[in-house]
């Protein structure tokens, strides 16, 4: 079973990632909030065990932005807060449980493999992401309409549609578009980004039922949401 730690004590991860290993799992760890949920959204893990207390994102933002694209990868919160209501909250935003320290490693393993149970009949893969009406084929490089219609993207537009999905909501920056999906703000102009993007908002508007709109925040980046009927694709 595959395994990711995201905890920014290096030695109580020192410590879950050598006991882990020792019980036959595959483990990668990070301490910093964002790169946890990059590598959440970039690879395949059963489990997750995360901290709440985390630099550049809360282990609370994790677990709704994982769940926002309805990855299914089993969450385990691992905290020393015992407050009540972050642990509903957690839970309730999609954590699937909840751990407080200090803790047993016997009862930790337990619970791990009662997750890992759970999600290995629903294998965690790129392939599940979904956001509105779009589901994103990652092996043919398309994207599906949910009566299962494909529609094919320059790739490109599927880079960055993908990389904006991954962040529903949020203000995705051109520099970060430029470095994810060109590899270096170095290696492509503004015009280029600028036609990605002016093919994609075209290809969005030409499919509204998938729920989604592309909006401009000029100097800054763009943020790909829900279309709730306002006409403010630039502001």
């Amino acid at each position: 079973m595959k395994l990711l730690i995201i905890e920014d004590n290096a030695d109580l991860a020192q410590v879950l990632k050598a006991g882990l290993k020792q019980n036959g799992y595959t483990v990668s760890h990070t301490g910093d909030g964002l790169e946890g949920l990059d590598l959440l959204l970039s690879d395949t893990f059963q489990v997750a065990i995360v901290d709440m207390n985390l630099p550049n994102r809360t282990g609370l933002e994790i677990i709704k932005e994982v769940r926002t694209v309805e990855l299914s990868t089993g969450i385990l919160v691992l905290t020393a807060n015992a407050d009540q209501d972050l642990m509903v909250e957690a839970l309730m935003a999609g954590a699937d449980d909840y751990m407080t320290k200090p803790f047993a490693f016997e009862e930790l393993f337990a619970r791990i493999q009662a997750l890992g149970r759970r999600t290995s009949s629903n294998p965690v893969t790129k392939e599940h992401l979904k956001v509105g009406g779009l589901r994103f084929d990652f092996e043919q490089r398309l994207i599906r309409m949910d009566n299962n219609a494909p529609i094919k993207l320059r790739e490109k537009e599927f880079q960055v549609l993908a990389l904006l999905a991954t962040r529903l909501g949020k203000v995705v920056t051109r520099t970060v578009i430029a470095e994810r999906v060109w590899g270096s703000v170095l290696f492509v102009s503004d015009d280029a980004i600028n036609v990605t993007m002016s093919g994609l908002r075209k290809q969005l508007e030409e499919l509204p039922e998938c729920g989604l709109i592309l909006k401009t925040l000029r100097g800054i980046g763009y943020v790909l949401n829900y279309d709730f009927g306002i006409n403010d694709r630039e502001v």
